[in-house]
């Protein structure tokens, strides 16, 4: 779904970071990008993606959470306050899904700390960035994590439980038809 100069890759020095397993490419790109005088984007439909639930796509292990790592590396490329806005969001979004999912908190609380840190991120640039839902997300996690997992948890089910139930009806009217 993209196409780079090869002239440019070649003469700054541009490839993947062996290290990051996901989001490699978004990382790629905004390099690239930086880089590059000019870009064309296509406001047409050529590239499809297929969303599986079950899919083991969606199980997060720690090469999943490289890609928090990818952000944290994007969010150095642009001086661009909107720019760093946006990459921050995406890096809470993902690091709240994330939190809730992965067994072993400690890891990713130390990521987030890195991160904050590192580009002097404050608890109020956070909440100034993110939708209205992750905001709420963030707000009870920083209150009270457990609660934040379990309240996560109990709406992930409630989702399937919808989805189920949508899916069975929707068969149940097939075959009257």
């Amino acid at each position: 779904n993209k196409m780079f100069r090869k002239s440019l890759i070649l003469n700054n020095n541009l490839h993947f970071i062996p290290s990051v397993f996901v989001g490699e490419d978004l990382l790629f790109v905004l390099n690239y990008l930086s880089f590059a005088a000019d870009a064309v984007f296509f406001k047409e439909t050529l590239y499809n993606y297929t969303y599986i639930e079950t899919s083991i796509s969606h199980n997060v292990d720690d090469r999943k959470l490289t890609l928090l790592d990818a952000y944290s590396e994007a969010y150095t490329i642009f001086d661009d306050e909107s720019y760093r806005d946006n990459i921050l969001s995406l890096y809470m979004a993902h690091y709240l899904t994330f939190y809730e999912l992965l067994y072993n908190k400690d890891k990713i609380q130390c990521k987030l700390q890195r991160f904050m840190n590192a580009y002097n991120i404050s608890d109020q640039q956070i909440i100034k960035v993110l939708n209205k839902t992750d905001k709420m997300k963030y707000k009870v996690y920083r209150r009270n994590k457990p609660l934040f997992v379990a309240l996560m948890k109990s709406f992930r089910l409630l989702k399937k439980l919808r989805f189920k139930i949508a899916s069975t009806l929707l068969q149940k009217r097939q075959q009257e038809v």
